[in-house]
Formats: C-alpha cells, sequence, structure tokens
C-alpha cells in the first residue's frame, strides 16, 4: 500500500482545509464542517426553523478529476428502491483507504443537493465521532437534547434517538439524506446508527465489504478503485494550473511517473498536488517539483 513520505500529509491537509475554507455561502462551524440553508445561505438558524438543513464537512478539493462512470454508478444506484420500508435508497459505496470515496459522495452532493430537504454527515470512525456529529446535528436542527452519558449503547443516546425520531418524520416528500462516512469498523453496532424513513437515502462509505450486508438485503453497492490514469494525471495537473491536453511532453511524463508511483489512489495524489501546488506558488518549476515529490518520497 502507498504511503507519503513523512510530513506530507499533514502539509496536504493544511493545504486542502485552506481550499475550502472560504468558499462562498458556507460557515464554518466547531472544527471546519460547512452548514448551509439550501435557497437562503444566510443564516444557520433559519435552517432550523425552515426544517431544511444540508450539512456537508467539507466540498470536494478544487482539483477534483470527474470520476464518471463512478459518479453515473452513484446516481442509478440511488435511484433504485430499497426493498424494505424502513428506507426509500440505501448504498454502500466500498473501497480501500484513500481511493476517493468520501471525494465521490460529496460530488454527488455538489451536483444533487437540491433533490433533498436535509443531508446529515455522520463521521463513523469510531463511537466518539459518531456521538459528536449527532450532537451537532440536534444543535443544527434546534433538536432539545440531555446532556448523556457516555456511557451505554449508541443508538440510545438522546442525540441519536433525537435525530432519528426527527427523520423518522419526514414526509414522503421530505427528501432527506444521511451520509455514514469511514464506517471501516462495524464491530461497535455501526449499524444502529443507521436512520429510518419513507422518504431517506443513506450512503455509508467503508473499506469493509461486509457493509452493505448492515444496510439491508437488496441495498446497493458501488465499489471504489485507484484512478485511471488520466484522472490521476488530471488532479496533478489541476495543481499545478496545467491541462492535460496542453502540458508539454516532459511534464506528462513526470506526472505519469508519479501517479504510478502513488499506485494512482486518490487522497495520495491529492496530497501529493497540494504540496507540489504550493512549492510551484512559491516559484517552483512544476516539473522539477514533481521530481523533488518523487525523490522525497523514493527516499521515505
Amino acid at each position: 500500500m502507498t504511503s507519503l513520505p513523512i510530513g506530507t500529509q499533514e502539509h496536504g491537509f493544511a493545504n486542502y482545509n485552506s481550499r475550502i475554507a472560504n468558499q462562498p455561502g458556507q460557515q464554518t462551524i466547531h472544527g471546519g464542517q460547512h452548514i448551509y440553508l439550501k435557497d437562503n445561505r444566510s443564516s444557520v438558524q433559519s435552517t432550523t426553523h425552515a426544517g431544511i438543513c444540508i450539512s456537508v464537512p467539507f466540498a470536494t478539493v478544487t482539483t477534483y478529476a470527474e470520476r464518471s462512470e463512478l459518479s453515473q454508478q452513484l446516481e442509478e444506484k440511488l435511484g433504485k428502491s430499497h426493498p424494505g420500508k424502513k428506507l426509500a435508497h440505501a448504498v454502500a459505496v466500498i473501497g480501500l483507504g484513500g481511493t476517493g470515496k468520501t471525494q465521490l459522495v460529496l460530488r454527488y452532493i455538489e451536483q444533487h443537493e437540491q433533490e433533498y430537504d436535509s443531508i446529515l454527515w455522520i463521521d463513523a470512525r469510531s463511537k466518539e465521532t459518531v456521538r459528536s456529529r449527532f450532537e451537532r446535528c440536534c444543535r443544527v436542527l434546534g433538536l432539545p437534547i440531555e446532556q448523556a452519558s457516555e456511557q451505554g449503547r449508541l443508538c440510545d443516546s438522546p442525540s441519536v434517538q433525537a435525530v432519528h425520531q426527527w427523520l423518522r418524520c419526514r414526509s414522503v416528500t421530505q427528501r432527506w439524506m444521511m451520509i455514514i462516512d469511514n464506517a471501516d469498523k462495524l464491530d461497535w453496532g455501526v449499524k444502529t446508527i443507521i436512520p429510518q424513513g419513507q422518504a431517506g437515502s443513506v450512503i455509508v462509505t467503508s473499506q469493509d465489504s461486509h457493509v452493505s450486508q448492515m444496510l439491508g438485503r437488496g441495498s446497493q453497492v458501488v465499489r471504489v478503485e485507484e484512478m485511471s490514469a488520466d484522472e490521476a494525471r488530471t488532479v496533478l495537473l489541476n495543481a499545478v494550473s496545467e491541462d492535460l491536453r496542453s502540458a508539454s511532453e516532459e511534464l506528462l511524463s513526470t506526472t505519469t511517473q508519479l501517479v504510478d508511483t502513488l499506485d494512482r489512489l486518490a487522497l495520495a495524489v491529492d496530497l501529493a498536488g497540494a504540496r507540489i501546488g504550493s512549492d510551484v506558488d512559491e516559484g517552483a518549476k512544476a516539473h522539477d517539483a514533481m521530481q523533488r515529490y518523487i525523490a522525497d518520497f523514493q527516499h521515505h
């Protein structure tokens, strides 16, 4: 599995966050989550009053390369009705870490948010992150909750119960979506936090292929693997303000060498792009910056 040179991840994520922090119409609260009203994005409080909430942690990176085939798959599978009566649609997005599952889902939201009244995002890396995100959802939705102990089952916590109840009460015309991201460990009961409601769609991203069973028989699956060569090269070239069609042969050759070195994993390529783009902003030539990155990567 590809690993990144020491310090590259931190540098990459710092650049990643800075690229999205000041996008129009977004208000950053509590650690970078962006919350906005669908039709009037000037007030979180209005979101609560209107019963509408589009809450996502961040936007797709500015260097995002369209993954048209995967995006089409996700759209199609979210259009298929769940055979049970507990949800309208359920999709598991499965793939190794760093393949771009989260970015794919974010892209879907950016393109389809007008189809939903409410979109809630839950970070499922651990029970602690789940508890924190449900509590945040309650604050955003204006739902009163009691102070809860961290002991006991997560599904019984007041915040989870309150959000689940709010979603169940949505009418069939009030379409909502919940994304349960990074559900890589299933042994602590992540299944119990999946909401129900006839107007609801749920997307779960995970490295564990068994997550589709958690969503029930008839749920849909999208498998995310490494990027194509053109997709990966596009990300890197976008980071240095170059274009796949007009870049020099020398730059294309170095770009190809780098993305192959990174196994064309979306996260690794994006972090490399953030580092290289920063070097170019400081005056380095794109070709030279990529060569240095390759040397650093191979050294570590």
